[in-house]
């Protein structure tokens, strides 16, 4: 018989341990497709619906007295509901995935009509959207959470293959939108002249979201697709067996009696976030700060010269933004690549210091792979901080708070607030002309989206792998992202919301 090494008591006659590898087993011979519906469902898939329609909230809050903060405070309600939604319990898990999808169609479906309320107004328009944001939320992040947790006892590629079918989510949501938006409209709404939703808006903001809800209808089609699946049976037999404590009659002794499950729970939670601590960390900082100044910011993008001036371009940012982060997530199934060759150029300039100094210290190099890499996408994350000073110099928040010039460009204080930056007002005012600032600027969100979905997808799906409960280790991953995405939109407040 085994011994616990942790109290000393007889282990149970169900050999969990065993049972796990032998899974880990299968999961390793039995490689299939990823389940295709995997590719759709994913809480930040409802987020990107929800987001690409603020071109329509401009208008439709117009006269509130939230017409300039109403997206920060969508988003704010938005992630913390999600936040709050994701830590109920994982019990009746099929069940919180059909129920939080129902929701979410029939809040799509209200979305679409709200166009044609023209007795919705003001201050009550405003308070309608965050009803139905806070029940889209909510029930979104009280599917996430079960969905993220069974998809992480399977192979990394199937995180990879959710994670990336968010970012498609996200560009068929955006493009929809831009594309409508052509259709039915020959210039953008002028928010300062206009006071009623042009007949094209309305069009188009009901296409969009009647779509939405019927993708997440066809994701739900595709879960009741896969419970037909050979693959699928074996990996919920084994899901909802880790979910289930083991009866005391499986044990040979009486059982000491154990602390409260709660702070049981809660050591686990501890001992979790210090395995995956780079991970996490990289998953707080990359949120924090793409919803600091996405969408918040950078929706308000400044018309440099109404003549040069791309038509549609905050739709066209969300587009491009959308597009970046599909990149970045696909790239990111190419890590263990990407990790060999990072650290192997580490090794070599290690090696060189090394020759130089004669250093006896750095004779053995003390550091593996891993744990280098995950350093190298933390530092990644916090890197992006240098984004925020130049999306704000290019919207309406800036000093001029009128045209993005080289003479208001030129006063933006870049070295006050790293001196990595100090060059970057000389570098955009010395543009040949106003035509290529809006280029500049999706370039940028661009490379913004590319860098939030490599460095997300990244540390989800290797960070669960280094824990010995990867399953809880996703689920708590899942919150992580969730507190992320909510200090990030408590902290665009003072960013956007007066601008």
């Amino acid at each position: 018989m085994h011994e616990s090494s942790n109290s000393g008591v007889l282990s149970p006659l169900i050999n969990t341990e065993e049972i796990f590898s032998e899974n880990q087993n299968i999961n390793q011979n039995i490689q299939p497709s990823p389940p295709p519906f995997s590719k759709f469902i994913y809480f930040t898939a409802f987020f990107s619906a929800f987001i690409t329609a603020f071109p329509f909230f401009a208008m439709f809050l117009k006269g509130s007295d939230y017409e300039t903060s109403y997206g920060n405070y969508y988003s704010l309600v938005f992630t913390f509901m999600g936040l709050i939604s994701i830590t109920s319990s994982l019990s009746n898990w099929e069940k919180r995935i059909y129920s939080g999808f129902f929701l979410n169609i029939s809040v799509f479906l209200f979305f679409s009509l709200l166009p044609f309320a023209s007795f919705i107004n003001g201050n009550s328009a405003f308070f309608s959207v965050l009803i139905l944001s806070i029940i889209l939320s909510g029930s979104a992040g009280y599917a996430q959470s079960p969905l993220f947790s069974f998809i992480s006892l399977l192979s990394p590629v199937y995180i990879q293959a959710m994670l990336s079918g968010q970012a498609v989510a996200g560009i068929i949501s955006s493009v929809f939108q831009l594309a409508v938006a052509y259709a039915t409209s020959s210039t953008p709404p002028n928010l300062n002249t206009q006071t009623e939703l042009p007949k094209g808006l309305k069009i188009r903001t009901f296409i969009c979201f009647s779509v939405s809800s019927l993708i997440v209808l066809f994701s739900l089609s595709l879960i009741f697709f896969m419970k037909k699946l050979p693959v699928y049976t074996q990996q919920i037999e084994y899901f909802d067996f880790i979910n289930q404590p083991i009866p005391e009659e499986t044990y040979q002794i009486t059982l000491p009696e154990q602390g409260s499950p709660l702070k049981e729970k809660l050591a686990n939670i501890i001992e979790i976030l210090s395995d995956t601590a780079n991970y996490s960390h990289t998953l707080v900082m990359v949120f924090v700060v793409t919803l600091s100044i996405f969408p918040t910011l950078t929706a308000k993008v400044n018309i440099s010269n109404p003549q040069y001036h791309i038509p549609f371009l905050v739709e066209w940012h969300f587009v491009l933004f959308n597009v970046g982060d599909c990149i970045g997530r696909f790239s990111a199934s190419f890590f263990n690549i990407h990790m060999s060759f990072a650290f192997s150029v580490f090794e070599y300039l290690y090696g060189v210091l090394n020759r130089i100094f004669a250093l006896s210290s750095l004779n053995r190099l003390q550091i593996s792979k891993n744990h280098f890499f995950s350093i190298l996408i933390l530092l990644g994350a916090y890197l992006r901080w240098a984004f925020a000073p130049i999306f704000y110099s290019m919207s309406k928040c800036s000093s001029s708070n009128i045209n993005f010039t080289p003479q208001t460009l030129s006063s933006i204080p870049f070295g006050e607030i790293t001196p990595a930056l100090a060059g970057v007002p000389q570098y955009l005012s010395h543009s040949t002309s106003s035509s290529l600032r809006n280029i500049y600027f999706l370039i940028l969100d661009l490379i913004f989206g590319i860098s939030n979905g490599y460095l997300a997808s990244v540390a989800l799906m290797d960070g669960p792998q280094h824990s010995k409960d990867p399953g809880l280790a996703a689920g708590v991953m899942s919150f992580v992202l969730n507190f992320g995405l909510t200090l990030g939109s408590i902290i665009s407040f003072p960013i956007s919301s007066k601008c």
